[in-house]
Formats: C-alpha cells, sequence, structure tokens
C-alpha cells in the first residue's frame, strides 16, 4: 500500500477508536464498514494494524487479549481510551504438536474448547474420544505456525459438526472460552460438556452458579450453559463412570455410550 495511503487509513481509524459515541473496541470488520475503507478487507486491516503495532512501540492502537463476544474476530482499541498492555500476536508463533497416538482428522466431529492451562488432560480426553472413532480438533494440533488464531478457531467451530467443551476450574474463568461457547450457540450446533471428575469444588461451583472468576459477559454464558440449555449434553472425565449430578436435567447427562449418537455420526465411524 503506498504510504500516504497507509498512514491516511492508519489515521481514520485511530479517529473512529477515539470517538466518544463509538464503543471502546471494534473489529476489523466493524471499522472497514463502518470508515467505507473499501480498498482493504478485514483480514488485511487485521494485518496491518498487528504490523504497524509491531513497527512501532508507541503505536496508538493495540487489539484485545479476548475476541469479539458476537463473532471471536479480534478487537481493536485506541490506546488513549483502553489503556496500553502487552500482549500476544495474534497469530501462532510455535510448531502445532505432533502428538503420538492423536491422529489429526480431516474432517473433525467436535471442536474442542478449554483452557489453555488444561492442555494436558485435554489431549488425554482427545485420545479417549478417538478410542471411541470421535474425531476432535483442538489447537495444540490444529492451529499452524503463524496462522491466524481467531480465524483458525471461527473456521473450526463453524466447520465442525459439534462444539465439545471441557469443563474445568480453569475453564469457568476463561472468558475466551465463555465466548466460543457463545459463538457455538450462535451456530446452532450441538454442545458437549465433558466435566473434570472428581473435583468436588468444581460441581459445588457449578451447583451455586458460581462463575464469578470471569466478567459479566462469561458468568451470562456459563449461567445459560448450565442451565437445562436444549442444545447441551453432559459427561465426566476421565472418570467416564462418574454421575454425580450438580443439578442437571436427568436427560441431560449422558453414558458415555450415548455419545455417538447424540452426535449423529453415520455406522463409518464404528
Amino acid at each position: 500500500m503506498d504510504p500516504a495511503k497507509r498512514e491516511k487509513l492508519l489515521s481514520d481509524v485511530l479517529d473512529y477508536l477515539n470517538r466518544e459515541e463509538n464503543f471502546e473496541w471494534a473489529t476489523s470488520g466493524t471499522l472497514v464498514r463502518k470508515i467505507g475503507l473499501q480498498e482493504i478487507s478485514p483480514l488485511e486491516l487485521d494485518d496491518l494494524l498487528l504490523q504497524s503495532h509491531q513497527e512501532n512501540e508507541s503505536f496508538p492502537i493495540r487489539f484485545s487479549t479476548l475476541p469479539s463476544y458476537v463473532n471471536l474476530n479480534v478487537l481493536w482499541g485506541s490506546v488513549e481510551r483502553i489503556g496500553d498492555k502487552v500482549v500476544e500476536s495474534i497469530y501462532r508463533l510455535d510448531e502445532p504438536l505432533d502428538i503420538e497416538d492423536l491422529e489429526v482428522s480431516e474432517s473433525p466431529d467436535l471442536f474442542l474448547s478449554h483452557s489453555f492451562r488444561d492442555s494436558e488432560l485435554v489431549i488425554s480426553l482427545s485420545k479417549h474420544l478417538m478410542q471411541s472413532h470421535i474425531h476432535p480438533w483442538i489447537a495444540e494440533t490444529r492451529i499452524l505456525r503463524h496462522q491466524h488464531i481467531n480465524q483458525g478457531v471461527i473456521r473450526a467451530i463453524a466447520e465442525s459438526p459439534a462444539f465439545g467443551v471441557l469443563i474445568t476450574g480453569n475453564l469457568l474463568s476463561s472468558v475466551w472460552s465463555a465466548k466460543e461457547i457463545e459463538f457455538a450457540f450462535r451456530n446452532d450446533k450441538k454442545v458437549i460438556g465433558f466435566i473434570q471428575s472428581g473435583d468436588p469444588l468444581l460441581l459445588e461451583q457449578i451447583r451455586v452458579a458460581d462463575f464469578s472468576g470471569g466478567n459479566k459477559i462469561s458468568q451470562e454464558i456459563f449461567s445459560r450453559f448450565f442451565d437445562n440449555h436444549p442444545d447441551v449434553r453432559f459427561l465426566y472425565f476421565p472418570d467416564t463412570s462418574a454421575r454425580s449430578n450438580p443439578g442437571f436435567d436427568s436427560e441431560q447427562l449422558l453414558e458415555w455410550e450415548q455419545l455417538e449418537s447424540f452426535l449423529e455420526l453415520g455406522p463409518e465411524r464404528s
């Protein structure tokens, strides 16, 4: 892009983000649409803003550590309004994991949301699902180096037939995971919650609806998630025989043998 056009474009974006009548945060799609930027796509604007941020430590625009509530896209804000903060890249910087006995399927059966603090447990769950002929999508193995993280997650949720979430104490503090759940709801996905067994504090949190570890948005999402949502079912892991019920409707708590049927996988998976 011509340097003069680039400078003008960035100036227009900053001006929009600094206006008090606008929200503090905006996705690149919103910026392109509201400002009328016809010469650049939302993903190209993401690239341009990130590049500018990396080239100039005092660049007055930064991205949020959390994605959009509506569509999981990257959120951008003016440092003047939202403050400065050191944040990771919106692109993956390391290589995906190559895990023994964990096949990377070209057609995963479900996206598996989890807290990054639970990587070992989600890998164990993924292997268990594979033994049941269910192919999960997890970020550790599927997002490639230099791939746009948000776009990888958005595409994976949209293209996977179902959405799974590993429910742990860490997960209930994850605003990012809560927004993934909301995105799955908005895309009419069947949702399976895999509850970490052997954690009475976790069950008590669910029973009393204590989701105070996140923000107001995540609290509202988790409340709907656990409140007899018609498209949600639950299982326990790693103790797959656990049957403690912290207040679910009896039909929501599945046996592991029922999972394949709930996902409506074809006989070729058996």
